[in-house]
């Protein structure tokens, strides 16, 4: 469908009017490109959109586009050479729509049709630019990702990517995937630039070109050349070249013998966001040991970038000791960017290794299937962050036996919470602050609960423990731990409950260990102080501050809601005499007048300030802030003397408003005041006041 504008071309979807578009941009044969796995890949890819409501897909070729990535690239190499490349790309943009629903794009960047924008927006499936290289022409491609909802058992990452087409913004969930090019970049290249574009600390404007990435990772490298690179980037270059921008890589390497930590730090830095680059070895078929007849044939190495997982009710990965069980124990699929193939590729776990099966092209050679045995990973974190992983799992794996021994050591244990116990699954998170916080204002916890984690001064980064019910996939209860501490600080921040029978169980958990402590004395500290656990027990024997225990006791700090004018006096507040109790012996000096009237505020150091109140305008005495110039204050109300005794109220609108404290908890806090301030310090009846 052609238009008045030659810069766009409407085309109805087939995976040979897309050859047919790059063999006329690129000049590469239609023979070759549909050999490719990535044309058939999206092809596939493409697929559930048009079976959705039996819709049909179309697409907008926008013919002269300028990718910046593309260009860093012209500029540093391309443009050196002999054969003259030009130097724009196109952009091929995909639509769950046909041409002619299509072609109403057209009328909206004439005339405003919000209907129409909603049309074209919620049907965008994203788009691949071309560039103008032989063979190897993908240089981005930004595909809407499976619609699937980020679950434990499921996750992938994606960021809104943005695009514009005549005027209109639109967006897709996706990460951006790119195709080595074979001279500039191979794919351990391929895979940085994914792992940057999916990365949390690195904004969209900083993400490198392929030929910077190169040039990072071979910076410290004199040995090699990038003119030159047909060998492939080694681990360590990719280090130097993450590191160049401010991160922490982190290198593991995977133990045949201990699968599960290698699976298990996958699972927990995609299911948080954040990507995973894996190097692997490429089979042509199963790998195996023994059968001769099948021997593995070795096809090369490889790397690609890990941004989702998916587990099943299969076990592939056990822990080598202990009755633990996680999540990445069931992990069957992973969503990999494999520049050979295309974005959010899946593997499959097939018997130690990952099965990738091919997708059967339109030509006449067909692909076979290949076989992944990763062998090492490489993260990326943030400089601060200090605690590293394997402290929470041996945490965890310690924490899950002792939380076992202690239900089996009760005689009236009930069967079905020892299978309860039997059966806790473990999931891990790291997680920013706002996003915590945020995620528990919408959870299914008590309103306490809430309150107390909203109120937590926390680090800027968590690791986050969650204990789930198996059989119900019920969370019981999630350890905040600061991650910017070190292995053998006490990193426990709280504790969130979802359950009560685990508020119970730690509670017992924590009795057994002073139990152990008090029976053995200095030896089972000793051995304590040694112990994983030894955080747990720190976390269990804090004690409050003298501040937390005046929150309890009289309420939060707070400024005054509001100053009064007839409070002002000079451009500044009244300051009125008030007496400080803070003994028996200054109660005694005061002697409180039964016809005066009185007003009260418990300071912030939790001494009882005594005021008078009275009507006359020149007076100093006005007001609760009068007592404390303004100054922040807990709870406060007034003192009356009436039928032969002393009342006390709450009645302050500045610092005893109902939108901080409940009416019950300002009546909690009032009657503490009684107790605890008023009858120890005077001798005289005092009597709580509801108004």
């Amino acid at each position: 469908m052609a238009n008045m504008n030659s810069l766009y071309e409407i085309l109805p979807y087939s995976i040979d009017v897309v050859a047919a578009c790059i063999n006329n941009f690129t000049d590469t044969p239609i023979s070759i490109i549909k050999r490719k796995a990535f044309i058939n890949y999206l092809d596939s890819y493409l697929a559930p959109w048009k079976a959705k409501g039996d819709k049909n897909i179309s697409f907008l070729i926008e013919n002269d586009y300028i990718d910046f990535s593309f260009l860093q690239d012209y500029s540093n190499y391309y443009v050196k050479c002999f054969n003259q490349y030009p130097r724009n790309c196109i952009r091929l943009h995909f639509f769950s729509l046909d041409e002619t629903q299509l072609g109403k794009i057209y009328d909206y960047s004439k005339k405003k049709d919000d209907n129409c924008l909603e049309i074209i927006k919620t049907n965008y499936l994203g788009f691949i630019v071309i560039r103008p290289i032989p063979s190897t022409f993908i240089a981005r491609a930004c595909l809407k990702k499976y619609e699937t909802e980020n679950t434990p058992k499921h996750c992938l990452i994606s960021k809104k990517i943005l695009s514009h087409i005549l005027g209109i913004q639109l967006f897709v969930d996706t990460i951006p995937f790119i195709e080595q090019d074979k001279v500039l970049s191979v794919c351990a290249t391929s895979a940085l630039w994914s792992f940057f574009n999916a990365h949390k600390q690195i904004d969209y404007h900083r993400i490198p070109s392929p030929y910077e990435i190169t040039s990072l990772a071979i910076n410290n490298d004199d040995s090699k050349s990038i003119v030159l690179l047909n060998e492939g980037l080694t681990i360590q270059m990719m280090c130097n070249c993450i590191k160049s921008y401010g991160l922490v890589p982190l290198n593991y390497e995977l133990h045949k013998e201990a699968p599960l930590f290698f699976y298990e730090l996958i699972h927990v830095m995609v299911s948080s966001g954040y990507p995973v680059i894996i190097g692997l070895s490429v089979y042509s078929n199963k790998p195996t040991d023994n059968d001769e007849k099948n021997k593995q044939i070795f096809e090369g190495l490889h790397a690609v970038v890990a941004l989702g997982d998916e587990t099943s009710n299969a076990l592939h990965f056990v822990a080598t000791e202990g009755k633990i069980k996680t999540f990445a124990q069931n992990i069957s699929k992973l969503y990999i960017h494999d520049d050979r193939i295309g974005p959010y590729a899946k593997i499959q776990y097939e018997d130690n290794s990952w099965k990738l099966e091919l997708l059967k092209t339109t030509s006449s050679v067909q692909p076979k299937t290949e076989y992944y045995v990763p062998s090492e990973i490489v993260i990326g974190i943030y400089q601060k962050i200090r605690l590293p992983f394997a402290t929470i799992w041996n945490f965890t794996f310690y924490l899950n036996n002792d939380l076992l021994n202690l239900i089996n050591k009760h005689e009236n244990t009930p069967e079905e919470v020892i299978n309860l116990f039997e059966s806790l699954v473990w999931d891990f998170k790291f997680e920013e602050c706002s996003s915590l916080k945020n995620r528990i204002r919408f959870s299914d916890i008590s309103n306490d609960e809430k309150e107390k984690v909203m109120n937590l001064s926390l680090p800027l980064y968590c690791w986050i423990i969650k204990a789930y019910f198996t059989n119900q996939m019920e969370l019981g209860f999630e350890i905040i731990i600061d991650a910017t501490d070190i292995s053998q600080g006490n990193f426990i921040i709280d504790i969130i409950y979802y359950d009560e029978m685990f508020f119970n169980i730690l509670q017992d958990l924590k009795q057994y260990y002073l139990a152990w402590i008090k029976k053995d004395g200095g030896s089972a500290f000793s051995d304590l102080i040694q112990h994983s656990l030894w955080p747990l027990y720190k976390y269990f024997t804090k004690t409050n501050d003298v501040f937390s225990n005046l929150d309890y006791l009289y309420g939060k700090i707070k400024i005054p809601k509001y100053i009064k004018p007839f409070e002002l006096k000079n451009d500044e507040i009244r300051k009125q005499e008030p007496f400080i109790i803070t003994c028996k012996h200054d109660a005694e000096i005061i002697k409180l007048d039964k016809n005066q009237k009185y007003i009260w505020v418990i300071d912030k150091d939790g001494f009882l300030i005594i005021g008078k109140e009275d009507d006359n305008p020149d007076s100093d005495n006005k007001g609760h802030p009068t007592l404390l110039q303004g100054r922040a204050g807990r709870i406060a109300g007034e003192l009356r003397f009436k039928e032969n005794k002393w009342f006390v109220n709450k009645k302050s609108g500045r610092y005893s408003y109902p939108i901080e404290y409940s009416d019950l908890e300002a009546d909690i806090y009032v009657k503490n005041v009684i107790h605890e301030k008023f009858e120890v310090y005077f001798n005289e009846e005092f009597e709580f006041e509801n108004i």
